[in-house]
């Protein structure tokens, strides 16, 4: 499976990504490249964006992982109706603008651990777990 892989660094405007396409190992490797101690403290002194790792789906299934420092983070997880699929491919930030699709799953409360691992989770197609991963985030 493809991905479209958008990192957010935090002087990039609200709209302002860079995006790449690669397969799950890619989305692990952007991951692990990004400079999250250092983006981090750049977006505390600069406060204009939270550096952010997104991750899109052939059939528009998002998730995003967001730094708040280097060790804690938050997430959202969207998958969007099978009939909402089909429609028109907009970019990846308006389609979070967009109404509540059935399936949102977000927490405050992952770690950098927890964060890639739900990366992983969504880049295996494992919904389920990863749905699973976001609740046991949000009990602790």
């Amino acid at each position: 499976m493809r991905f479209k892989i958008f990192l957010q660094y935090a002087h990039h405007d609200e709209d302002e990504f860079e995006e790449s396409s690669g397969t799950s190992d890619d989305v692990l490797k952007a991951f692990d490249k990004f400079d999250w101690a250092g983006e981090t403290k750049k977006a505390a002194e600069i406060q204009v964006i939270s550096p952010t790792v997104s991750v899109e789906t052939e059939n528009g299934d998002l998730i995003w992982v967001s730094g708040v420092d280097e060790n804690e983070f938050v997430s959202e997880f969207t998958e969007r109706p099978t009939a909402a699929k089909s429609e028109t491919k907009d970019n990846w930030f308006s389609r979070l603008l967009k109404p509540s699709p059935v399936f949102r799953h977000d927490t405050q409360n992952f770690t950098r651990v927890q964060a890639r691992r739900a990366l992983e989770l969504f880049s295996k197609a494992e919904f389920q777990s990863l749905v699973a991963h976001y609740r046991e985030a949000n009990s602790s």
